[in-house]
């Protein structure tokens, strides 16, 4: 949930707000309408409307963008017998404890990597890829101020590659 929405995410919605009256829209209107929740803000009364993300939708554009950043850092594509794994890390205290330390290893790795930003608070990342071998890259991806992810690469097995 959006609790402190950034200058940068201010400035886009209005143009949000005006495409999604577009009338060819509608099917991502729909989309919208039918992730719309009830809930607490910060634990008073005071109920808002959520919209409940697709977070599987949401990883895989984030992998993409990797993937892109990949790319534009490396000036190769990443091998197709590799794959990455993506972390919300608003998840950190969600998921198996015993991953936590690794996530951790991998934003502080990233962080300490290569650091661009693409329009003012639009779009930050940081990278930075193993010595030996080029294809083990580690990202750390924010979006509007405020929607920050963790990304790593993996080799796939055999019968995952194909």
């Amino acid at each position: 949930m959006e609790t402190d929405p950034s200058a940068a995410l201010e400035q886009v919605r209005k143009t949000v707000e005006r495409a999604l009256q577009r009338p060819q829209e509608i099917r991502l209107r729909k989309h919208f309408h039918e992730r719309i929740e009830f809930a607490p803000l910060h634990g008073r009364l005071i109920h808002q409307p959520v919209i409940k993300p697709d977070s599987k939708r949401l990883n895989d554009t984030v992998a993409k963008h990797a993937l892109g950043l990949y790319y534009e850092m490396m000036r190769e594509p990443l091998p197709p017998e590799y794959g990455t794994v993506v972390l919300p890390v608003r998840w950190l205290d969600k998921i198996v404890q015993e991953d936590v330390p690794t996530w951790h290893k991998v934003i502080h790795w990233a962080l300490t990597g290569g650091k661009r930003s693409i329009g003012g608070g639009v779009f930050r990342f940081a990278f930075n890829h193993a010595v030996d071998n080029k294809y083990a890259f580690v990202a750390v991806l924010m979006y509007y101020d405020n929607f920050i992810y963790a990304v790593r690469s993996f080799p796939l097995t055999a019968t995952e590659a194909r």
